[in-house]
């Protein structure tokens, strides 16, 4: 989760992590913003 809203949460970098993570054999990340997560 971050609250980095103009940096981190934006799909284009999220897209970009998971290909770099995916390519040196890590698993995807799953990068949300606050308002996504349901906290009950």
């Amino acid at each position: 989760m971050s609250w980095n809203f103009r940096h981190i949460v934006r799909l284009s970098r999220i897209r970009a992590f998971n290909a770099v993570n995916l390519r040196l054999g890590y698993p995807a990340l799953e990068i949300r913003s606050p308002l996504e997560i349901d906290y009950e």
